[in-house]
């Protein structure tokens, strides 16, 4: 789901667990998570650019879950299907990842907030090895 709010603001909802195992804690589907960070920064600079901002815009993104006390489960695409990712974090909540676009934002500089973004996110599960460029 999308969310556009007059003021600039970008929403950008998505089901992370969709597909994935039911278990004793909450299932995130890095590879979706990854491309949702993708995703949103994409639709973020789009939306400034059809604004016409002069200021920088900041993005901010967060794995939100319900107050259940369960740890957050990281999946990952093995050998073509999804497996929890052994010896890794399974931290109970993750902390806000921020980027920012300049107002004269050109593709590389988009290239490399995409990875910072998602990067913010995964590295709280102990996972470093990230790549977005394609």
């Amino acid at each position: 789901m999308v969310e556009l709010h007059h003021a600039g603001a970008v929403t950008v909802s998505a089901e992370l667990a969709h597909g994935l195992p039911p278990h004793d804690g909450i299932p995130v589907n890095i590879q979706v998570l990854q491309t949702v960070a993708l995703e949103a920064v994409a639709l973020a600079d789009t939306f400034r650019r059809q604004l016409a901002a002069d200021s920088p815009l900041g993005i901010t993104a967060t794995v939100a879950t319900a107050s259940t006390g369960n740890r957050l489960l990281p999946f990952g695409n093995g050998y073509g299907q999804c497996a929890l990712i052994a010896d890794i974090r399974h931290p109970h909540k993750l902390l806000p990842a921020s980027t920012e676009l300049a107002p004269n934002t050109d593709d590389e500089t988009l290239r490399e907030c995409a990875p910072e973004l998602a990067s913010g996110l995964l590295h709280q599960f102990g996972q470093f090895g990230i790549n977005l460029r394609r």
